[in-house]
C-alpha cells in the first residue's frame, strides 16, 4: 500500500505535461527517477533496469530515451508502418545522435527521467495570444528536452537495448487526428528556436519540425504550379536531365534506408550460421517482398499524408484550432466508405484533374509528378482497404511485415503483443544482462 497513486485532476490544464507536473508536486521528493509511459506503451523490467543503472552511472543526462518498436498492429496501414518503423528508425535513430548529440530528442515516453530538476525546469509557459499560434503547448516533449537543455542537462539515449514497445495508429485517419495535434504544437514552436538559452541543436529541431509539415505543401505547390505553366505553355519543356536527376534524387532517398534497414536485420542470426541457413534464406526473401511492399505502400500513401499537411496548415492559417483529445486504442478500428469519401473527396477530384494536366506534358515530368495525382484519385479506397484488419491478417499470413520481436520479447510481452504476430519471431541472438551503456548521448 502507499506505492500507487491513481490522480484525476480536475482540471486538465497543460494536459499530459499539467499530469505529469501535478505527480511531482505531490510526490516528487520520494523519487529520484521517474518512468513516463503512454497508455499504449509498454516497457520490460530488463529495459527499465538498464535505463536506472545507466542515469546512476551519468549525472549530467536529464532524459534517458528508449528507441520504441511497434506492437499490436492489425491493419495494413499500422502494419506496413510498424515494419518501416522497426526497420528504419534504429538507423535514423544513430544518425540522429551523431549530429545532435546532447541535444537530442525525447519523444515523451518511455523514457527515464531525472524528477528534481524536470520538475524545477520544465514547467511550461502558456504562450501569448489565441490558439492556434498561442495557448498551451500541444507538442511538449521536445520543449522539455530545450528547457534541461538550456540549464546543462543532456538527453541520452538507449538505442540497441529492446524492450521498449508503443503502438500505432490504426487507419489515415487516426494517424491524421493524431497529426494535427502535432502540426499545430510544431507550429508553436517557432517562439523557441530564438529564445535565450536555447542550445543549437534544439533551436535546429524546432526548425526542422517545422519544415516537417511545410515540406509536403511546398512539393504539391510546386508540381501544380509546373503542371499548369507547362500545359499553358507559358513557359519551355523542362530540361529533360533535370528531371532525370530529381526522379534519381527522389528514388535514393525512398531506398537508402529501407536497403540499409534490410540488410541490417538480414544480418540478424541465430548461432548457428549452417543450421540456419535455410530459414535465413527464407527470412531475407521475407524481408525482400515486405519492403517492396512497403515501398509501394509508402508512394501510394505519401501524397494523401501531404494532402493532410496542407489541409492542416490551411486550417492553422486561417485560425482553426485543435484541444488535446484522446486517440483511438482500438488497433482494429476501420474506417468506412461514407467517412472516407467525405474526407477525401477533395483530392480525388484534384487526382482526377491532375493525372489529365500531367498526361499533357513531357514524358520525364509526367513520371515525375504522376505518383501525386494516381494516389489522390485513389485516396478514398485507399484509405478504406488500408484499415481492414480481415486483410491485416492475410498479409501476416502470406509472410509480409513481420514483427521485429524476439522470440524472448514474445514471450515476456505475452497478451501485451496481441494476435496479429506472425508466428514466426526473428531468432537474433539472446542480449546479455542489463549493463549501464558506456556513452549514452552518442551511442545505445
Amino acid at each position: 500500500m502507499g506505492r500507487l497513486f491513481l490522480l484525476r485532476r480536475a482540471g486538465r490544464r497543460n494536459f499530459k505535461a499539467g499530469n505529469i507536473m501535478n505527480f511531482l508536486d505531490q510526490h516528487g521528493d520520494s523519487y529520484d527517477f521517474m518512468l513516463v509511459l503512454d497508455a499504449d506503451s509498454v516497457m520490460l523490467g530488463e529495459s527499465i533496469e538498464r535505463l536506472i543503472l545507466t542515469l546512476q552511472a551519468h549525472p549530467r543526462i536529464g532524459i534517458l530515451q528508449t528507441l520504441m518498436i511497434p506492437i499490436r498492429s492489425a491493419t495494413p496501414f499500422a502494419r506496413a508502418m510498424q515494419y518501416s518503423t522497426a526497420r528504419c528508425l534504429p538507423l535514423y535513430a544513430k544518425g540522429m545522435l551523431w549530429f545532435y548529440g546532447r541535444d537530442s530528442v525525447y519523444w515523451g515516453h518511455n523514457a527515464l527521467i531525472r524528477a528534481a530538476p524536470f520538475r524545477e525546469h520544465c514547467r511550461l509557459p502558456t504562450l501569448p495570444g489565441e490558439p492556434p499560434l498561442g495557448g498551451t503547448i500541444l507538442s511538449q516533449d521536445i520543449v522539455e528536452a530545450a528547457l534541461l537543455g538550456r540549464v546543462g542537462w543532456e538527453v541520452g539515449w538507449m538505442i540497441d537495448g529492446g524492450g521498449s514497445f508503443d503502438e500505432l495508429p490504426p487507419n489515415i485517419l487516426a494517424y491524421g487526428r493524431r497529426d494535427r495535434r502535432w502540426c499545430q504544437g510544431n507550429f508553436q514552436h517557432y517562439r523557441f528556436i530564438l529564445a535565450p538559452g536555447i542550445r543549437f541543436g534544439h533551436r535546429l529541431y524546432f526548425a526542422n519540425g517545422i519544415f516537417a509539415y511545410l515540406a509536403g505543401p511546398l512539393l504539391l505547390l510546386l508540381i501544380v504550379l509546373g503542371l499548369a505553366q507547362n500545359a499553358l505553355g507559358t513557359i519551355p519543356a523542362p530540361d529533360r536531365w533535370l528531371c532525370w536527376a530529381s526522379m534519381g534524387l527522389f528514388w535514393f532517398q525512398m531506398l537508402t534506408p529501407r536497403l540499409l534497414g534490410l540488410i541490417r536485420f538480414s544480418r540478424c542470426r541465430g548461432p548457428s550460421r549452417r543450421s540456419a541457413s535455410p530459414k535465413l534464406v527464407r527470412r531475407v526473401f521475407r524481408e525482400g517482398m515486405s519492403t517492396l511492399a512497403e515501398l509501394v505502400w509508402n508512394l501510394l500513401i505519401g501524397p494523401v499524408i501531404f494532402y493532410l499537411h496542407t489541409r492542416f496548415i490551411v486550417e492553422i492559417l486561417s485560425g482553426r484550432h485543435v484541444v488535446w483529445k484522446n486517440q483511438s486504442r482500438n488497433p482494429r478500428e476501420g474506417v468506412s466508405w461514407a467517412t472516407a469519401a467525405r474526407v477525401f473527396w477533395l483530392p480525388s477530384v484534384l487526382g482526377l484533374l491532375g493525372a489529365a494536366a500531367a498526361c499533357r506534358v513531357s514524358f520525364p515530368l509526367t513520371l515525375l509528378v504522376l505518383p501525386v495525382p494516381v494516389s489522390w484519385l485513389l485516396s478514398i479506397p485507399l484509405a478504406v482497404l488500408t484499415s481492414d484488419p480481415t486483410l491485416g491478417s492475410w498479409l501476416t499470413r502470406i509472410g509480409l511485415f513481420p514483427d521485429a520481436l524476439t522470440t524472448k520479447e514474445l514471450e515476456q510481452l505475452g497478451p501485451l503483443a496481441g494476435d496479429t504476430h506472425t508466428g514466426r519471431p526473428l531468432r537474433l541472438e539472446p542480449r546479455a544482462r542489463p549493463r549501464p551503456c558506456e556513452h549514452p548521448s552518442i551511442q545505445g
